[in-house]
């Protein structure tokens, strides 16, 4: 049984190169996909916030309009009034 003397911990230069170029590759595999796990989050987190803020403005009570001397100390109660009913009247 003839079995070849290995030194350990000892490589050759062109297993050396060998692993070496397998772990750059590795390494760019691994960023690459970090990078697109970061860009998908990112896209999830802008989503949910323009959502979170979409909700929030639906919620918001409408604001209301400044009519003077249409009710008490000139405030509309009517959220969306808009105009002076009083201003065609003249």
């Amino acid at each position: 049984m003839a079995t070849a003397a290995r030194r350990t911990g000892r490589l050759s230069a062109e297993e050396r190169a060998a692993r070496l170029a397998e772990m750059t590759g590795n390494a760019d595999v691994h960023e690459e996909a970090r990078w697109s796990r970061l860009r998908n989050a990112k896209a999830t987190d802008d989503a949910e916030e323009a959502a979170a803020a979409a909700e929030a403005q639906a919620r918001r009570p409408a604001r209301r309009k400044r009519i003077p001397g249409l009710c008490h100390k000139g405030w509309a109660t009517r959220p969306n009034l808009t105009s002076n009913p009083r201003a065609g009247a003249e």
